[in-house]
C-alpha cells in the first residue's frame, strides 16, 4: 500500500494541502477510487474542510486538475527559446511530475468525449505552446511543411511517453526511466530530432 505522506497544514495552508493531497490521491486511484477521507488524512486535515472548500469529491477533482494545469502554465515563461532546449526542459518536467502524467492517464481512461474539467483554461495552455512552435517556425527552427498542432502533439508524445510508460521504456531500452543514463540518452535524442526539424 502506498505511503500516504501526511502533512500538517499551517494556518490558511489547509486548502493548498488538500489540493496537493488530492492530486496524489486522484493520480493513484482515479476519481472513482479516491476517498475524501484518504485525501484529508494525506493533507493532515479534517475531511469536513475538504467538503467546505470543494463541496464534494467531483468538485475536489476539478479543483485538483485546475491546480496542476495552473502550475504547468506558470512554467511557460521559463521554457527556453530553442526547440532543442525546450524539449529537454519539458522532458525534465515530465520526469519530475509523474502525478500530473498519471492524472492525465486516469482522465483519458474515463474520457467519454464530453467536456473536460477546466477545458477552456487547458485549451489556452496548449494554444500558447502551439504559438511557441509557430514562433520557432518563424525563426527557422521548424520546417514549413509540418502542421504546428500535429507537430506539438507529436512532441508531447516524445516528451511524456517514457514517464507515462516506464514498463515499455524499460523493455525497449533496458534502462530505468529515472536513471541518469536514460535521461541523458533521451535528452540527446530529443536535441538531435529538434536539429533535424529545421
Amino acid at each position: 500500500m502506498e505511503n500516504e505522506k501526511p502533512r500538517a497544514p499551517q494556518g490558511g495552508g489547509a486548502k493548498q494541502a488538500l489540493l496537493e493531497a488530492a492530486v496524489e490521491e486522484f493520480s493513484l486511484r482515479g476519481l472513482d477510487g479516491a476517498r475524501i477521507e484518504s485525501i484529508a488524512k494525506r493533507a493532515g486535515c479534517n475531511k469536513a474542510l475538504a467538503y467546505r472548500y470543494f463541496g464534494d469529491k467531483p468538485g475536489l477533482y476539478r479543483a485538483a486538475l485546475d491546480h496542476v494545469f495552473r502550475q504547468r502554465a506558470s512554467l511557460l515563461p521559463a521554457v527556453p527559446p530553442s526547440l532543442a532546449e525546450g524539449l529537454r526542459f519539458w522532458f525534465q518536467q515530465s520526469g519530475a511530475d509523474t502525478d500530473f502524467l498519471r492524472l492525465m492517464q486516469r482522465e483519458a481512461l474515463n474520457d467519454d468525449g464530453g467536456e473536460l474539467a477546466g477545458e477552456s483554461f487547458r485549451r489556452e495552455y496548449y494554444d500558447k505552446q502551439v504559438e511557441m512552435i509557430e514562433g520557432l517556425r518563424a525563426r527557422g527552427e521548424v520546417g514549413d511543411d509540418l502542421d504546428t498542432r500535429y507537430l506539438f502533439l507529436a512532441l508531447l508524445t516524445l516528451i511524456a511517453f517514457p514517464a507515462m510508460m516506464p514498463n515499455i521504456t524499460r523493455l525497449v531500452c533496458g534502462a530505468d526511466v529515472e536513471s541518469d543514463e536514460f535521461r541523458d540518452k533521451w535528452g540527446e535524442l530529443l536535441e538531435s530530432l529538434a536539429r533535424r526539424m529545421a
